[in-house]
């Protein structure tokens, strides 16, 4: 593929940067998201009663932290859970829930 510029040596062959979009095109224009204005709604508030940290909610289904997480990972254990950088949260109501019921 030719990009308008004198070949190097041999065909389809380019200058390094030419027709690649590092040189001649024009920058990229970032996105912006729109700000935040006052009043708009939080989409969820996380009030950290609500969670429980993994060797807690083993704790409570009297199971060990490893074993929950190897349920997690197979999908085994189907409690409502989010990561939050390497900490993975669950939500407490279904983990209590889960204990009441005897799993």
């Amino acid at each position: 593929m030719h990009c308008g510029v004198p070949l190097l040596e041999g065909p389809g062959r380019c200058l390094p940067g030419v027709g690649q979009g590092l040189s001649h095109s024009r920058p990229r224009q970032r996105r912006r998201s729109s700000p935040r204005r006052d009043g708009d709604p939080v989409p969820y508030e996380f009030r950290a009663e609500d969670w429980l940290t993994t060797a807690q909610a083993a704790e409570l289904l009297g199971l060990s932290a490893g074993s929950l997480r190897a349920r997690r990972s197979e999908g085994r254990e189907r409690l409502p859970h989010i990561r939050v950088g390497n900490t993975v949260l669950y939500q407490r109501a279904p983990v209590e829930r889960a204990v009441e019921r005897g799993q």
